[in-house]
């Protein structure tokens, strides 16, 4: 049912909430898409049993309880969230949906963590033994919140916790944040150890730490929704002040799957500028041409360049090793030459990385 047509006041921030939830909704859905689509495109390549992929899986469960969340804000906000007249019934309804959103809020998260860890161990197996503890923290800790939260008030009424005696939600909601955070510069830091031993120029490797290091971005958000919501449960208006933590919420939510789908979105952008999508690992930066499995010719596209000459293509192989040598990574860089050929560092500005997925394998 569509609501009345209200604009946002100083006095009325619920159609803020409505809006944001649901444009942040479809921001996360878009970038799941993103990395879905991209994993289609490389069917060329992988076969339909490995097509998707447990990460992928993951993501997507994920994205299902952000569509879930969103859903449950929205109605946060047509209840009254964000208001100060409000009714008691009002009142009510928002506090059940905000139990039911924090719940789904910190299952969105919990997905999408696991989903990142996994895709860290896809590209080295022997991450494992780092990965596991991780996977561990995150699962302990969304237990923990979900249980905590939804019995933070006293029965019958466990979702009141204006008028219930509760445990301490400022610190509750600190210890969620502070997790979330700590999660995610640990999956930030595994990840960087890996990619840094890759073999391949510094801008190259600059960018691609950069890319893995997005998760960084949640630092912010969580930050300030610890100090809003302690300002917001301090108010003598809760329902009200709680509209900021609540987007901020939202802004978290959206910025975790978001960043976790980033890395698949090089091939996607990639894509665009040259109007295909090539085949490849999900890793793979989109070439203009196929390398053949010998590495040592190709198939041209049949694409100009921005001056006008046919490009080749000729590939790299790096190794990324561990360091017991036992498991071997590859990774591809790509580098288009004009015919006349160029210097290295010419080179490197056109270089695409490729982190090849196990499962893909390589062919040499």
């Amino acid at each position: 049912m569509l609501l009345p047509r209200e604009h946002e006041t100083p006095f009325n921030k619920a159609p803020v909430i409505r809006a944001l939830s649901m444009i942040l909704m479809i921001v996360t859905m878009f970038s799941v898409f993103i990395r879905v689509l991209t994993r289609i495109a490389t069917m060329r390549r992988l076969r339909w049993s490995s097509l998707f992929k447990s990460d992928d899986i993951l993501i997507f469960v994920s994205m299902i309880f952000v569509i879930a969340q969103s859903a449950v804000v929205y109605s946060q906000g047509a209840n009254g969230m964000g208001k100060l007249d409000v009714s008691s019934g009002q009142t009510a309804l928002i506090l059940k949906d905000q139990l039911v959103s924090d719940i789904l809020f910190y299952l969105a998260l919990a997905f999408s963590k696991i989903s990142a860890t996994t895709t860290v161990a896809n590209m080295s197996p022997l991450s494992h033994k780092r990965i596991l503890p991780i996977q561990i923290i995150i699962v302990g800790w969304a237990v923990s919140a979900i249980f905590v939260r939804a019995f933070a008030c006293s029965l019958p009424s466990s979702w009141d916790y204006i008028n219930g005696s509760c445990v301490d939600l400022v610190a509750f909601w600190a210890y969620v944040d502070a997790v979330n955070v700590i999660t995610d510069l640990l999956i930030t830091g595994v990840t960087i150890e890996i990619l840094v031993h890759l073999q391949m120029p510094i801008g190259t490797k600059a960018m691609v730490v950069g890319v893995f290091g997005s998760r960084i971005l949640m630092i912010p958000p969580a930050v300030s929704h610890i100090y809003f919501f302690k300002q917001a449960l301090d108010s003598s208006t809760p329902i009200f002040t709680m509209w900021k933590p609540t987007i901020i919420v939202q802004v978290t939510q959206c910025i975790g799957i978001t960043t976790t789908c980033i890395p698949f979105w090089w091939r996607f952008l990639k894509s665009l500028e040259s109007g295909q999508m090539g085949a490849g690992d999900i890793f793979g930066a989109l070439s203009k041409s196929n390398n053949s499995k010998s590495g040592g010719t190709t198939r041209g596209t049949g694409n100009k360049s921005r001056s006008n000459h046919t490009l080749t293509s000729g590939s790299q192989a790096f190794e990324l090793t561990s360091r017991q040598g036992d498991v071997k990574k590859f990774a591809h860089i790509v580098t288009d030459h004009g015919k006349g050929g160029g210097s290295w560092d010419a080179a490197r500005q056109n270089s695409q990385v490729a982190l090849v997925d196990p499962a893909a394998g390589v062919a040499h």
